[in-house]
Order: structure tokens, then sequence, then C-alpha cells
């Protein structure tokens, strides 16, 4: 694109004089675009309205509101304010610290005017009550909390004092700018991190040492790093300012250093942490709290053939579909947002290798245009979708409650039991009512009656159903893998289905077991998604409840009251019992690892069997004798090694061992003087005795847990974590450690303990320790504290460093090693 010669702008006629910006200005009337050596301002016809020479190169620049912003290769930063009187755009002199090299800078704009100005009263200014516009206003925090006591003495205003200069708080009517500035050496010079009041360039807000990323920002703090720190830990790469959230927008200032270390600080309004006195023009009344802290991935290498990494820079964005925020372009992209009832999060985007992003409106609908390896493209984000939380979720309305779901791999549907209140109505073996209310002044019983849905993920449809006898309800729901002889590898996947049948308060309940299978059907023109089906393979009616369901070795594993029973699905029609074994009292978590079975009692805790085939028989291997209340277990391996996890109803995880040849044993010589020692085992009982190692107050009952597999390199050892669901709604992970990394680990942990303030003044470690008269100590060191080991991201550098010292490391190699915990789920 090029000037013709009557000034207006020629498409055909391109140059190597490359875009490096473009915006709009005065109300979106003109366009400006900043080239490699110039800055144009065209008209809405592309005419040409103005050009300014640069003088230099350009390397970044930034069009926002009525400020352009160019800094040029070599550090030259220049500024020009569009001027709407004119109509065009004036440069504005910049102080000689914005000539600095390695400077970080960017131009904000306090939308919702969050950020006050505070200024000094003059001692000869008059006090007044109110204010309007600019109008003065006598700032006295203590005149409230005088007016609570009425035999309080009345203070005298600030502005009568002549001991202390009075503070005043100047409202705007319009939005104001700022210009962050910061040295990206990380202030060693040190050079402290500034911000500038637009367009008269007045300092309004200074700070030391910023690339420690401390808690908190204010003005005025002088320091300077630390010399045993190392200057590439503490070198910025990029510093913005802008604003996060939906309806209500909140100021934010992002620091992202070389190492990868990224920090979001929220901007509070503070009148108490503005240093006026320094400042006659005034100085920002607001406080930056650290929100957000995350180490990003280091960038990638080229390999040869493919293109350049994309580069990694921030790029901001507002109302793209209700939010502003910011997108982390690069290899491992992100999105950083926030909704009106929680801070900021980052979200890792599914899409690797980003060159490009921006924003867009278009009528009342909005998204995003990208551009990858493979080309451009056009998304948007999901529909409502919540980013309140650290993960983000989508709530789906149902008009009716669900006790139990599974997926079905195969058809990728899941398969839900939902409830419904009916009217109770007992009936006899004959199928007859045993009671019929007539009378209109007694009220009707209600019950649960469940039928099984299909729904398909996304729209969160049933496509399909099935609807189970009156008074019959869902217990629970699993997906299977049964033996079969209709595939090639002898197994395939069954929704199994155990139910209740309430029967009044004088009968027992009894229960049913139904094998179901997702088929595939040929779908009508009108709904193509329609095209699985329910088929309903065998049904059996049971003495009572089945509580629990799982699969072991292709065969079907179910309890029953106090009975557990191993059933086959013979020729893919009906279910034989080929195995049974006396349980506890009620058997409330059922889990299957090859051919050990672990089992989880509402009284006698947990139990560890193992089912074979030749002939058809449950071994009891061990349980633990000890009373308590489980309400799930699972396995946990690391490397060849397994561990059982068992979580009560007080939130208590423990994690047991089946050792039969433990290190805990005493010899003794039989009566026949053998010349070799036996040993006996008096911790295990031979195995019978299920070894307790740690017990860990997790502070939430996990009602639901899924073994999933950790992510780890193919020199690694195999590991599998375990995924809980707590009653309190939260979710929380459990995943096996190296010993050398553990060992690191406890040992920072008890540290963090010790040396960093935590909430409410409480004890980490006393709120993780399980009270057992049986032992001596706490047994709590086998389990991390992961919340506690997450503080440590959070501190300055200069404190993470006198931690790591004491016990013998350094901050990347504990990054390193949470990270490596963090990415394993």
């Amino acid at each position: 694109m090029s000037h013709g010669a009557n000034g207006e702008m020629s498409p055909d006629n391109e140059t190597d004089d490359t875009t490096i910006a473009a915006g709009t200005v005065f109300g979106g009337s003109a366009l400006v675009r900043v080239s490699a050596r110039s800055v144009t301002l065209l008209e809405p016809d592309l005419t040409l309205a103005q050009s300014i020479d640069l003088g230099s190169t350009a390397k970044t620049a930034t069009v926002l509101d009525e400020y352009v912003l160019v800094v040029s290769e070599d550090n030259q930063a220049q500024l020009f304010f569009a001027n709407v009187e004119t109509r065009t755009l004036e440069p504005i002199d910049v102080p000689p610290a914005l000539q600095a090299a390695n400077l970080a800078i960017s131009i904000f704009t306090d939308l919702d005017r969050v950020v006050p100005l505070v200024r000094p009263i003059p001692q000869s200014s008059a006090v007044t009550n109110g204010f309007s516009g600019d109008q003065p206003m006598d700032f006295d925090e203590s005149d409230e909390e005088d007016d609570l006591y009425a035999t309080a003495p009345k203070r005298p205003h600030a502005s009568q004092s002549t001991q202390k200069e009075a503070e005043l708080v100047i409202p705007s009517a319009s939005p104001r700018s700022w210009l962050p500035v910061v040295d990206a050496s990380g202030a060693i010079k040190p050079v402290p991190q500034k911000i500038y009041a637009l367009p008269s360039m007045d300092e309004v807000f200074s700070s030391a040492a910023i690339a420690l990323l401390p808690m908190v920002i204010t003005d005025g703090v002088e320091g300077s790093i630390p010399e045993n720190v190392d200057p590439d830990d503490v070198e910025i790469e990029r510093v913005s300012f802008f604003n996060v959230g939906q309806s209500r927008l909140r100021p934010h200032l992002i620091i992202l250093l070389t190492n990868g270390s990224f920090a979001a600080y929220e901007g509070f309004p503070s009148v108490i942490a503005a240093r006026p006195s320094t400042r006659p023009n005034g100085s920002l009344g607001v406080r930056f709290v650290k929100v957000l802290v995350k180490r990003l991935p280091a960038p990638r290498t080229k390999r040869q053939g493919d293109l350049e990494p994309a580069r990694r820079s921030i790029v901001p964005f507002s109302h793209v579909q209700g939010y502003s925020g910011a997108f982390i372009l690069g290899e491992d992209p992100f999105w950083l947002v926030a909704s009106d009832h929680g801070p900021a999060h980052l979200y890792e985007h599914s899409e690797k290798g980003l060159y490009g992003f921006s924003g867009f409106t278009f009528g009342s609908e909005g998204g995003y245009l990208s551009q990858s390896r493979d080309g451009a493209s056009v998304a948007s984000l999901p529909e409502n979708v919540c980013f309140d939380r650290e993960m983000p979720y989508v709530r789906v309305p149902r008009d009716r409650r669900y006790a139990a779901f599974t997926f079905d791999l195969d058809s990728g549907l899941y398969v839900c039991g939902a409830l419904f209140d009916t009217v109770f109505m007992n009936f006899d073996d004959d199928g007859k009512p045993v009671f019929v209310n007539d009378s209109p002044d007694l009220l009707e019983p209600t019950n649960y009656r469940s039928a099984v849905e299909l729904v398909i993920p996304g729209t969160w449809s049933a496509i399909d159903g099935y609807e189970f006898r009156p008074n019959e309800f869902i217990s629970v729901v699993k997906s299977v893998s049964l033996a079969t002889r209709s595939t090639l590898s002898g197994r395939k996947d069954f929704i199994a289905v155990g139910t209740t049948v309430y029967r009044a308060e004088d009968l027992a309940a009894r229960g049913g077991l139904y094998l179901f299978e997702v088929i595939k059907v040929v779908a009508h023109p009108d709904t193509p998604t329609h095209d699985h089906k329910l088929k309903l393979l065998t049904f059996e009616d049971t003495k009572s409840v089945v509580g629990n369901l799982c699969d072991i070795d292709g065969y079907l594993v179910m309890s029953m009251g106090q009975k557990l029973y191993v059933r086959a699905f013979e020729q893919d029609e009906t279910l034989i019992a080929v195995g049974f074994l006396d349980v506890g009292v009620h058997v409330t978590s059922l889990q299957a690892m090859k051919n050990f079975l672990l089992i989880g009692d509402a009284l006698q805790s947990v139990t560890l069997v193992a089912f074979q085939e030749d002939p058809y028989k449950l071994v009891l291997l061990g349980r633990d004798y000890r009373a308590s209340r489980a309400s799930s277990a699972n396995f946990l391996v690391n490397d060849g090694r397994v561990a059982f996890v068992v979580g009560d109803i007080e939130g208590v995880l423990r994690l047991f061992e089946y050792d039969p040849t433990s290190e805990y044993r005493i010899p003794f010589r039989l009566r026949t003087a053998e010349p070799d020692p036996s040993t006996i085992d008096i911790a295990s009982n031979a195995g019978q005795r299920l070894l307790c190692r740690t017990e860990y107050h997790a502070g939430a009952e996990g009602l639901a847990t899924m073994l999933y597999a950790k992510r780890s390199g193919a020199d690694e050892a195999k590991q599998n974590g375990i995924l809980f669901g707590g009653i309190d709604g939260s979710i929380y992970t459990l995943v096996p450690v190296r010993e050398a990394v553990f060992k690191r680990l406890l040992s920072l942990q008890t540290h963090l303990a010790r040396h960093i303030q935590h909430f409410g003044g409480l004890n980490p470690r006393g709120f993780r320790m399980v009270k057992n008269d049986s032992v001596s100590r706490a047994i709590t060191k086998g389990i991390l504290d992961g919340e506690l080991l997450a503080e440590f991201e959070w501190l300055p550098l200069d404190l993470q460093m006198l931690l790591t010292d004491l016990i013998k490391s350094d901050p990347d190699t504990i990054s390193a090693n949470l990270r490596n915990l963090a990415q394993s789920f």
C-alpha cells in the first residue's frame, strides 16, 4: 500500500513498508497505521490526512483510544496524542527515563475510573463537605471511626492540622489514561517502575524491584534486588496494563519474566497507599495485589524444515463475548480472563502454536480470530462457560436429578440414571396395590422412580432411555468390560445398572441387575444425531439391594447386602454366578485392578481380595482390622509398587500396604534347634493385616474416585493418580512422587509451615494431623500438602531463595518439581 499523487492510499502499489499496528482514533472516525518507518493518519475513505516520519525503525507499536505509542529497535519511545479539535496527531515530549535501554512500556485507560488520583491540599485551601467533578474533597478516614462512639472527642480535619499534610481525592468525570514504564532488566540499575499520567506525562506512581514479584506493589517503595539473585531470573520480558472482567472491569498489571514467570496484579483503590507529598500534580491511590502466578513453558526451539516458533507475547482484548482480558500467544497459548465473581485465572488454549490473535464483535455476535501454522480460523468461546474457579466449567440446567452416570467409550455418549419424585404405592406379589388412599385428608407418600438415559455431550439432550418399575430407583451405573465371543479381542463394553426397590417400612428392600448395550442405529433425517440406542440384554431380580458394581478379568462383580458375587456373561445372554464371598456390613466402594479387588465397608474399613479362575474362587489376602467408615478405596501404582488409598466419611485418607514379608520381624528358634533361625511377622500377621503407613486429613470426604494415567516421559516409571470428588464440591488429586523429590519437598513443606503467614493464623500441619490412639505420634509424613507447597510460587523471589537455601536447593529446582506434579493431571 502506497501514497498516490492526490494523497490517496493505493492498495495496488505494495511496498516493503510492513504494517506493525493499526487502530482507530477520534471515536472511530479515523484510522492510524503504524509501519516500520512512519505513522499515517487516514480518513474513513482511506485518504491520507497526516504522515509522520519516525526517523528510526519501529519494533513494536500500540494504538489505544487517543494515543499512539511506538518503540524503535534501539528502544527509543515515541508517543503521539490524537487531538480531536485539530484532527491531527501531536507528539508528546517523553522524559529521558523513557529513552533507556531494555524498556517495557504500555498504555492503559481506566474506563471505569477505579483508580483515584490523590493530591496534597494547600494549607490555604478551604475545607468543603462535598465534591463535584474536580472539586476538592476533604478526606479523613478517622471521622467514620469516631462517629461510632458518642463519647469520643471529635478530631480536627486533616486540612486544619499543621502537623501533617492532608490528602485530597480528585474524582474525574472522564476516564484517565496511564503510561506504565518499567526497566526490563529488573531494576538492578536500579530503575523503578513508573506510571505517567497522559497527556501531561506527570509521574504519578513509582515502585522499585518489581521483578522480584512481591505480594503487593505500592507507591514509593524503594529497594534493590539482592546480589545473590541471578540476573537472568529477574529479567523482564513484558509488562502490560489492561482491564480484565465482564461487566465490572478491573485494572490488572501483568509482569512476564524471560524465564517464564508470569504474575498478574489487580489494582485496588487505596487513598492511604498514595504518596502525594513528593508529587504536586497528584499520585495514584492504588495498591497492586498479586492474584495469579504461573510458570509458563519454555519457548521451543526451531526444528529443521519447520516454521519459526511462535513468539510469546501478550495481546489484550475487549468485549469478546462479554469478557475483557488478554491472550498469551506462543507455542503454548493461554487465556487470561475473569468473571464478576472471582479473580483472574489463566487457562490453557487447546490449539498449540498461535502466531496472531484478535477479538471482534459483529452485531450481537462476537468471537476471535487466530493464526496458526495451519492458517487463520474464526472461533468463539463455549456458551454458558464459567470462569469463576481454577478450572472452567459449564452449568447444564436440567429439570431432573441424577443419581449416577457413566461414559460409554465406544459411542462417546453418557449413560445417566435420573430420579423422579412419584407417589408411593406398595404392590403385592400379584402386582395389585396393597393400600389405596381414598381420603383427601391423608398426605400422599412419595418415593423415587428412575430411568436410564442416553445423553449426547455438548447439547446434553437425551436421545433414548429405559424406565424402571414403580418404586425402583438407580443405586449404581457402571461401564464394565466383560468377556464375549462377538469381538476379536474377546472383550466388550456394557452398561451395568444396579437398582433398589423400596417396599415400605415393614418389608426388606429388594433390587435389580440390568445389563445394557449401546448399539448403533440408522438415524432419522430430521434427527441425525440420534443414531444410538440402549438395548437391554439381561435382567435379574435380586433379593437385596445391588449397591456396587465393577468388572474383573472379564467378569462382573456385584455387592448385594453382605455378600459379594462374581458372575460370567454366558453366551451374551445371561449372567451365571461363578463365585461369592461374605463381606462386612455394607459395601461402599468396589475397585478392581488385574485380578485384585479392593472392598470398602461402611464399618469395617477395607479388605483386599484376589480372584482366581481355575477353580473359581475369591481369596481373602488381607484387611484392616480397625473400625473405620470407608467411603472410597482405590489403587495407587508407582513403579511396580502398589498402595491402597482409603478415604473415610471424616475426610481422612489412609495409605495401606500389603506386605507379608514386612521388615518388622522377631527371630525365634524351633524346639528342634535347627541351625538357621526363622522369622515371624508381628506387624502384618503374615499379610493378613494391611499395614497403615500414612494418615492424612484431606479436608472433605471423597465420595467418588477415578484412576488416571499420570503424564510422564517415556523413560520414567509407570504411575497413576487418583482423582477425588469431595462432598463439598471440591476436586483434588493424589499422585506418587519420586523418593528424592519427596524428601526435598517435605523439607520445604516443614519450613513453609514455620516461616510464612497462614490464613487466620492457623497451623496447616495441625489441620492435616489425624488423631490415632494406637500410635505414639501422627503418621502424616507419607503425603505432601499440595496446597501448602503451592504457596511457594506465590512468594517473592528473595523469600524463595531464603527458604531453598535452608534445604540446600534452589527456586528453579523446586518450581520444576511443583510443575511436574501440577501437570500430572
